[in-house]
């Protein structure tokens, strides 16, 4: 109802402003807050995590070489982005002006919190990407190849594999590459995995604080108070 909206307003704007007036009378506090919880619970983790994959996770043998290029390559990534975007942004972050937008209401600040999250964990997303178009294009591969492997071939038009006649040459070169990545593949998914479930993680996070937006909006508020001050007046 419009009263209902009426008093989510003005509760979200009061609990906003108090938020507000915390964040930028501990802006100094939350700096060093912020700055630690990014540099051990992103960047330590994202390097213990490679560490991990790259020395048999669970005792699975993996591909040393294809682990480790994986491992260089994400490295370099997150090195390139903490020296570009992490530390100018920790050293600058306007924490004070973060602070303000409490003054637009609760929800408006946990909102930008939802944003800071994907900003400050963009390696982790990065390097998800990455996994999964490799996972996705090693599974394609695979799926082609074990088509040459067996004879076959498939026909787009149709949506159908069909039959399908290869020469010496063909088969053997389909069979090589076939083994090759048979042997890689299951380095591809262990890194897959492990940056799909960082991913789900981060997600969970960003869920939970746009769950307290939608809670700001959606709670009913004004029948609460209807309830306990007047309960006569409400339907039912």
């Amino acid at each position: 109802s419009f009263f209902n909206l009426m008093w989510l307003g003005a509760n979200d704007v009061i609990v906003g402003v108090a938020l507000a007036v915390y964040v930028r009378d501990n802006a100094a506090s939350i700096r060093s807050l912020t700055t630690d919880l990014v540099e051990v619970h992103v960047l330590m983790y994202l390097r213990e995590l490679l560490s991990w994959l790259n020395s048999w996770p669970m005792g699975i043998k993996l591909n040393s070489e294809v682990a480790g290029l994986i491992c260089r390559a994400f490295l370099f990534l997150s090195r390139v982005w903490e020296e570009a975007v992490l530390k100018p942004t920790l050293a600058n972050l306007p924490v004070k002006l973060i602070g303000c937008a409490g003054f637009l209401g609760a929800s408006s600040l946990l909102a930008l919190a939802a944003d800071l999250v994907s900003l400050l964990t963009l390696p982790f997303f990065a390097c998800y990407v990455t996994a999964t178009l490799v996972y996705r294009w090693s599974l394609r591969s695979l799926s082609a190849l074990f088509n040459v492997f067996r004879g076959r071939k498939y026909n787009p038009l149709r949506s159908r594999v069909e039959p399908a006649s290869y020469d010496v040459d063909a088969l053997l070169l389909g069979t090589i590459l076939f083994v090759t990545l048979s042997f890689v593949f299951p380095t591809l998914a262990a890194f897959y995995a492990a940056f799909a479930s960082s991913r789900l993680f981060i997600l969970a996070v960003q869920t939970v604080l746009l769950a307290g937006v939608a809670g700001l909006n959606a709670f009913p508020l004004f029948a609460l108070l209807l309830h306990v001050k007047a309960p006569r007046r409400l339907p039912g």
